[in-house]
């Protein structure tokens, strides 16, 4: 049996004794009840996210996503995934030591003190499937020997990266500079390799390489990459020898962690010297 009043509820039960509630009790009462319904929906609704978050992960590890090869020749591209412009600009002291420079026909093996100043900027762009970046470094070096002279060191680098499919990619890197007494401070492109070959007898190196690089993701893990690159080196004293050729290669990365990934690659290469002096060909493993 119920009985209602408007000011008050009564609640007849199984006990002999007849419950009594207010306006301000039923009012607490609904609010508790309310509350109850409140935390049973918050504890479905976690439910269903984390289910649906493990039959993601599941289907992620049957199914991993390709890892691109996004290397952007600056540490900026390391910190920000997006478009960005990076200028810097630094100065070094420099004690070169028995460098065997050809003056008059003597080779000079006198040491000297200089100094480096120079800069550079690196661009960056994010492409809807891929990467575009362009670098140019340069810089001016003097020595205070008069035997050592001056000059500078010279690198202008881009690299072009596109997602073919889920599992391949092509890169196109292209670097091109001038090396002062054939050393200095240059970067190539990320997968281009190093084909340069630097001439210490030689005031300036200059040199240009560009190539074609495939990678194919078999696995998170697991990749290949086979690449083909043209290279030429120059030199501007009396009777140097350049050379030009061309470079195959193969190799096999299996990423360990984040940070670590071993590889094995095989690579020939061809190179035609000037003026006549031959050609040569190399084959290395590493």
């Amino acid at each position: 049996m119920k009985a209602f009043r408007w000011s008050n509820l009564k609640v007849w039960t199984s006990s002999p004794h007849m419950v009594n509630f207010s306006n301000v009790e039923l009012r607490r009462f609904n609010r508790v009840v309310g509350r109850a319904r409140v935390t049973r929906r918050a504890i479905s609704y976690c439910a269903v996210s984390l289910l649906a978050a493990v039959t993601l992960a599941a289907q992620d590890s049957q199914n991993p996503s390709p890892i691109t090869n996004r290397s952007i020749p600056s540490m900026v591209g390391q910190l920000f995934d997006q478009d960005f412009v990076n200028f810097y600009v630094f100065g070094n002291a420099n004690y070169d030591n028995r460098i065997p420079l050809q003056s008059s026909s003597i080779t000079n093996q006198f040491g000297a003190w200089g100094y480096t100043v120079g800069g550079g900027v690196t661009l960056a762009r994010r492409l809807h499937d891929g990467d575009l970046s362009l670098s140019y470094r340069g810089d001016y070096r003097d020595y205070f020997n008069s035997s050592y002279g001056s000059g500078t060191d010279q690198n202008l680098s881009l690299l072009y990266d596109k997602r073919l499919s889920r599992r391949w990619t092509v890169s196109i890197p292209v670097s091109a500079g001038i090396l002062l007494y054939g050393s200095g401070g240059y970067s190539f492109a990320t997968g281009a390799g190093s084909l340069v070959s630097p001439n210490s007898l030689s005031p300036e190196t200059r040199f240009v390489q560009t190539g074609v690089n495939l990678t194919y993701q078999q696995t998170k893990r697991l990749s290949y990459v086979f690449g083909g690159t043209y290279f030429l080196n120059n030199y501007n004293y009396s009777a140097a020898i350049g050379s030009t050729g061309v470079s195959g290669s193969g190799s096999v990365m299996y990423r360990l962690t984040g940070r670590t990934t071993l590889g094995a690659t095989y690579s020939h290469s061809y190179y035609h010297y000037t003026q006549n002096a031959g050609q040569t060909s190399i084959d290395s493993e590493s």
